[in-house]
């Protein structure tokens, strides 16, 4: 099943338990949380599961989560929450993750926060690179490249 894979794959040959998921990644990044305790991450997708799983990681690294079930509202969300990167699911709905990443990345104000565009598709490099994302994952996506990815583009971003 492919959330069973997204919560609990940190290596890609290795399946570990929700516990040792925790205790992995509080000793594993524990020292990032000084550096990232002032960066607000927003993340758009429709899977309720991954939001959570992803908020919990993202939360015991040290930064500070929002989520969004659906694009329609993008600009005013981005609006509201300041976030210093987006993570944008491919299939969310209403206005979908390819159009919403567009409207972010054509915004005078909003087009410099970096996007980390998600999906299950095959050819999520290609659609990425259509919306204007900075980066991609493929669902399912390692726990470690999501965390890998994130810290790297908010330390070379120029957001806040």
């Amino acid at each position: 099943m492919l959330t069973k894979r997204v919560f609990f794959t940190l290596k890609k040959t290795s399946i570990y338990p929700l516990s040792t998921v925790f205790v992995f990644i509080y000793f594993s990044s524990t020292f990032l949380k000084a550096t990232m305790s002032n960066k607000t991450i927003l993340m758009l997708d429709d899977d309720k599961h991954v939001l959570e799983v992803c908020t919990i990681i993202l939360e015991t690294i040290g930064y500070r989560v929002e989520v969004s079930e659906t694009s329609h509202d993008i600009l005013e969300k981005v609006e509201e929450v300041q976030p210093d990167l987006i993570l944008m699911d491919n299939w969310i709905p209403k206005i979908g993750g390819m159009e919403a990443t567009r409207l972010l990345k054509s915004h005078p104000t909003f087009r410099d926060i970096p996007v980390i565009y998600l999906s299950a598709n095959t050819d999520i490099q290609q659609l990425a690179k259509q919306a204007g994302a900075d980066n991609y994952l493929a669902k399912p996506f390692d726990l470690e490249d999501l965390e890998n990815m994130v810290a790297d583009l908010l330390c070379c971003s120029s957001v806040k």
